[in-house]
């Protein structure tokens, strides 16, 4: 299982509209959390893949998203 929290700056006020179409695109068993922040980021997305493979294919589905302007992927380390 990977653990990884995908940053997201998108076009300022489509906020709930990238979520929303994040939650059509990615299944929700993949989705341990979304929220919308402020600061340097505009959307946190906190996934549970597979394998590296599998958020590969995650964060490349959310890139296509429209207004989505950038991602960072933090993938997290075991503790």
């Amino acid at each position: 299982m990977v653990t990884a929290y995908v940053l997201l700056t998108v076009k300022t006020g489509k906020e709930y509209d990238v979520v929303d179409e994040i939650k059509k695109r990615v299944p929700m068993d993949k989705i341990k959390d979304i929220s919308i922040v402020y600061g340097m980021f505009d959307i946190v997305v906190a996934v549970d893949a597979h394998s590296l493979g599998d958020l590969e294919r995650i964060v490349l589905e959310i890139r296509k998203i429209p207004y989505v302007s950038s991602t960072t992927t933090l993938v997290s380390a075991k503790t």
